[in-house]
């Protein structure tokens, strides 16, 4: 299996890909970067006359607004999976002392904004 890296860059409506294969530097273009990469596996086949499966493809794209868009966003989305973490620790511990309390499926449901059947699945959990 061989991996070639791609560099992208938007011109207009097009993508258009550069790769080193073998020493190499090639390119071509496509309107997405799907296509790209399809044009990518087909470009190193022909040219080293092996199956188009033997190739991976990593694309990146040399525009610096999308790439910090893209640290952005990745960055945002670590966090919000860990607050989506911390959220369901704190609201199992609350259920669950809570219940110890004798508090009812109602009353916790009434105090953390959420409803009985909630309350219910997160006394389960």
């Amino acid at each position: 299996m061989k991996h070639l890296d791609v560099n992208a860059t938007r011109s207009g409506k097009w993508w258009v890909g550069f790769f080193t294969l073998d020493g190499h530097e090639h390119g071509t273009q496509a309107h997405t970067l799907k296509q790209l990469e399809s044009m990518v596996k087909d470009a190193a086949a022909l040219l080293t006359d092996r199956p188009i499966d033997d190739f991976t493809v990593t694309i990146r794209t040399t525009d610096n607004e999308i790439t910090d868009l893209v640290t952005q966003y990745e960055k945002s989305s670590a966090q919000a999976a860990s607050a989506r973490s911390q959220l369901a620790l704190a609201s199992r511990t609350a259920v669950t002392r809570m219940r110890e309390k004798g508090l009812t499926m109602e009353d916790i449901g009434q105090i953390l904004g959420l409803t009985k059947g909630r309350i219910s699945q997160l006394a389960r959990a």
